[in-house]
């Protein structure tokens, strides 16, 4: 924009603005468009003391874009983007502690129903190191009848170590009780109960745990279908994730 957009002004800055926005960097910037620059505390605590405005760098930024200088009030103002930093950080903490308690209602409840069923406090619902909860449903609808059934089918494993595992279906179908079958004994070690899930999966849907994310039309009437996860949600580990870097364009 204009060369001498800053003219007759001295610029004083303080502080870190970044790698791409050094003092060195900002002293071209400025003198270029006409402005002397100094990198000098003592002039930014005598401007506050005086009551000068001190503006961000969004000042400098956003009056360069519009080719005149910008009002030193507002938004530009240090105070008011130091006050905004903070609600910002209050507020993310806010939804951490937020997200957090869920986290743990959401513990609570399964670490309940798993009670319910193994009649132990021991086991939890398994989750990889991605996040993702083996937890599933499936789904099958019966269209001429309009109905619906779904299997929950769930991978568990104990609080302690060593670890112990087991693996079951509870299946929901209209105008009957829940039916759960262990797929497993109540306690496994991990290949037993991974081997029974992937096997229950494709027994199910008839497809490999692997190709869940694949999106393929159903015919088959006793097919039931994996309820995938929403975009941006954990989808557990895939096969890619199994193979090194280096050899995924090989393959």
């Amino acid at each position: 924009m204009g060369r001498d957009l800053f003219r007759g002004l001295t610029i004083a800055a303080v502080g870190d603005f970044g790698p791409l926005r050094s003092h060195r960097v900002l002293r071209q910037w400025v003198e270029r468009r006409g402005a002397a620059y100094k990198q000098n505390v003592s002039m930014v605590r005598t401007a506050r003391f005086q009551r000068i405005p001190i503006v961000s760098y969004d000042w400098l930024e956003g009056s360069n874009i519009a080719g005149v200088l910008k009002p030193m009030q507002g938004r530009y103002l240090v105070q008011k983007a130091v006050k905004n930093q903070k609600r910002r950080k209050r507020k993310e903490k806010l939804i951490k502690e937020i997200t957090v308690q869920r986290a743990i209602e959401v513990f609570d409840k399964e670490c309940q129903d798993l009670k319910e069923k193994l009649l132990t406090d021991r086991y939890q619902i398994h989750r990889d190191v991605t996040g993702f909860a083996y937890n599933i449903i499936l789904v099958r609808v019966n269209v001429l009848q309009n109905t619906s059934e779904r299997c929950y089918l769930k991978l568990c494993s104990t609080h302690e170590t060593p670890k112990g595992y087991t693996c079951f279906l509870t299946h929901h179908s209209p105008r009957k009780n829940p039916e759960t079958t262990f797929l497993t004994n109540k306690r496994c070690d991990w290949f037993t109960a991974w081997a029974a899930f992937q096997k229950a999966f494709k027994e199910k849907t008839k497809l490999d745990w692997d190709s869940r994310l694949e999106v393929k039309k159903v015919y088959d009437e006793d097919v039931f279908v994996y309820i995938r996860p929403k975009e941006g949600e954990l989808r557990g580990y895939m096969m890619e994730d199994y193979i090194p870097r280096w050899l995924r364009g090989i393959l």
